[in-house]
Parts: structure tokens; C-alpha cells; sequence
């Protein structure tokens, strides 16, 4: 399965008003860690955003601590400070975008041999999907996002959010 079914499917887990109890165990599995992309991939990204990953950070780790279908997350330190780097996955763009063709093109066949799309708009679902994951893919907004969360909450001592770093993110990174 392409990356966009495998969000899909984590997606439809969560979803019992949507799919029996039956698939939701089946689809549950896609919840787990996903096989990371190899390290000169991510690394390419890396290089490509802002020059030598040596001279970027001060040490980096090339293991992945988590990987997902969209990106993965390493461990490193950027000036003295512990951080996470969360690397999208090359060329990912394009295959999220055949894959959410691939989608609307199947829901008319969907419709006619199921009942799916009887209850709820199948289309809307679709959208709502594409603009989802296409929302997922931009670290940029998400770096954005925990800088406004972080600054609700800097007067609460009892959480913490993490510190972003301008200079180390990207639209990939």
C-alpha cells in the first residue's frame, strides 16, 4: 500500500461510526511503527534544506526513533540543546497525490457494489481526507502551530512544549 492508504487505513481505525468492529481490528496494525526510509534519503532532505547535516547539528543520530508513512523522527543536538527532527519522506507529494486520485476515482465503484456512501457523502470524506493529509505534510504549519500552543500555555508550569528552531525547519523538515 501506497503511504496515503496507510494514513487512510490508521484513519479508518479510529472510525467505528464507519466500518464494523471487523475491519477496525484488521486496520488497527497500521497504527504501528512504520519501516523507516533509508538514511541517505533522509539525509538528502536534510542537505538539501540547509547544507551538511555535520555542520548543521551538533551531532546527529542516523537511527530513526520513529517511523511513520509520511516522514520520521530522529534525535539530535542543535546548538547544545537536544532535539527532534522530524524528516519528511522524499518524492512523497507526488505518491499522496496519485494515491488521493486513485481514491476519488474508486468512490463510484464503492458506491455501486456497497452501501457505503448511503449514510454520510463519500466525496466530502474524500476531501476532507486529502486536505487532512495534505495539512499533515506541511511541517512548516506544524512548526507554526506548536509555537502557538506553546505560547498558550507558557504560563502553565505543569506542561511542556517543545522550543522550535526557525533556522532548522522547513516546508520537509
Amino acid at each position: 500500500l501506497g503511504p496515503t492508504f496507510i494514513k487512510l487505513g490508521q484513519i479508518l481505525s479510529t472510525r467505528p461510526d464507519i466500518l464494523p468492529p471487523a475491519y477496525i481490528d484488521v486496520l488497527e496494525g497500521l497504527q504501528d511503527d512504520v519501516p523507516p526510509a533509508p538514511w541517505e534519503e533522509s539525509k538528502a532532505v536534510l542537505e538539501d534544506e540547509f547544507g551538511p547535516v555535520d555542520r548543521t547539528f551538533d551531532d546527529f543520530d542516523r537511527d530513526p526513533i520513529s517511523g511513520a508513512s509520511l516522514g520520521q523522527v530522529y534525535t539530535a543536538k542543535y546548538e547544545g540543546d537536544p532535539v527532534a527532527v522530524k524528516v519528511r519522506r522524499p518524492g512523497i507529494e507526488s505518491l499522496v497525490e496519485a494515491d488521493l486520485r486513485t481514491i476519488r476515482w474508486s468512490i463510484p465503484l464503492i458506491k455501486r457494489f456497497t452501501g457505503a456512501g448511503r449514510a454520510f457523502s463519500l466525496e466530502n470524506l474524500a476531501d476532507e481526507f486529502a486536505k487532512t493529509i495534505r495539512e499533515e505534510m506541511d511541517y512548516d504549519r506544524e512548526r507554526t502551530m506548536l509555537e502557538e500552543i506553546r505560547g498558550n500555555f507558557a504560563d502553565e508550569d505543569r506542561i511542556r512544549i517543545p522550543e522550535t528552531y526557525e533556522a532548522v525547519s522547513g516546508p520537509r523538515v
